[in-house]
């Protein structure tokens, strides 16, 4: 009837059931109200996720402060000088010289016959000879006698590691050759009669020798392949303007040597038999020669290339 008021019967039913202005009003505020504290649940649980730093509580007091700074880490400051130097989509990286730290001599009764040394361990090789008289090629990793394997080749000596001590096996003529620097690298000075007079380049047409009575081909008879690796030593050397390394003399165990087969430390070996030197083929190249009589190498002198030919006989090889 009109005018009737409502009791708290008739209310409560009429909210439960959302019948009326009354109930569907009030419906819909919970309704609103629910979906507002869904949301704000869950956007605090996905902040929590992403920004986790957010919830750490700073210190407020200045002797927290204090506690807080002397028991943090020193802050890394980024150098923004590398982005203008450093090429990072660039494979030219300029090589740093790796310094080999002293090693005592070993006492073991080895000898070195012949050295080719790489800054590739893989292409380094080494002929030494052991106790009973036999002379073998090795390369790092090698065993050489019981208890005894190759480390590390280097133009002067090889690098052996004695049931885990380091010991340095020298290139026996050092003395008498030269001396070596504490970084390793070997000064080169041959005796007077050892050092050809064109072995240093002279005033005068570029890649030209200045001494005419230079000869461009000479032939030395010797008895093996062997005994030509056992007199001269050779290392790769990279160019200082970049490029390919080179095959380079390095000094010969008999001075007189150099004189009698017209080379001089410096010059660069070409190739062999037709065939050019490179760090990846040096090791089966050797092999193939064993079985040659005859072995014609070119040279290279400041530019201008000159030939000598080593004839070996029937008695090659090892």
């Amino acid at each position: 009837m009109l005018g009737e008021t409502i009791g708290p019967p008739k209310l409560g039913k009429a909210l439960l059931e959302r019948r009326g202005p009354v109930g569907k009003g009030v419906g819909l505020a919970v309704d609103i109200l629910l979906i507002v504290i869904c949301g704000v649940l869950i956007a605090r649980l996905i902040w929590s996720f992403l920004a986790p730093e957010a919830q750490v509580q700073l210190p407020t007091s200045g002797a927290a402060q204090a506690i807080d700074d002397r028991s943090s880490a020193p802050a890394l400051r980024a150098n923004p000088e590398i982005l203008t130097n450093f090429n990072p989509f660039s494979r030219d990286l300029q090589a740093t010289d790796v310094v080999e730290e002293d090693a005592p001599e070993t006492t073991l009764n080895l000898s070195i016959k012949g050295i080719i040394a790489s800054t590739n361990p893989a292409d380094s090789l080494v002929r030494i000879q052991t106790p009973d008289n036999n002379v073998g090629r090795y390369s790092v990793g090698d065993r050489v006698v019981a208890g005894v394997t190759i480390e590390r080749i280097l133009s002067d000596r090889v690098i052996l590691m004695r049931n885990g001590t380091r010991e340095a096996l020298l290139v026996r003529e050092k003395s008498v050759i030269g001396s070596v620097r504490p970084d390793g690298e070997l000064i080169v000075e041959p005796p007077p009669q050892a050092r050809l007079p064109d072995a240093v380049p002279q005033a005068g047409a570029a890649g030209k020798s200045s001494d005419p009575d230079f000869p461009q081909s000479k032939t030395i008879n010797l008895r093996s392949l062997d005994e030509f690796n056992d007199r001269i030593s050779v290392a790769w050397q990279t160019p200082s303007n970049g490029g390919e390394s080179q095959l380079i003399v390095q000094r010969s165990t008999r001075p007189d040597f150099l004189t009698e087969f017209g080379v001089a430390p410096g010059d660069r070996l070409v190739s062999v038999n037709g065939q050019p030197f490179r760090q990846e083929t040096v090791i089966g190249l050797f092999d193939a020669l064993k079985s040659e009589t005859t072995l014609t190498f070119v040279l290279d002198r400041d530019g201008q290339e000159f030939i000598r030919t080593i004839n070996t006989g029937t008695n090659v090889g090892e």
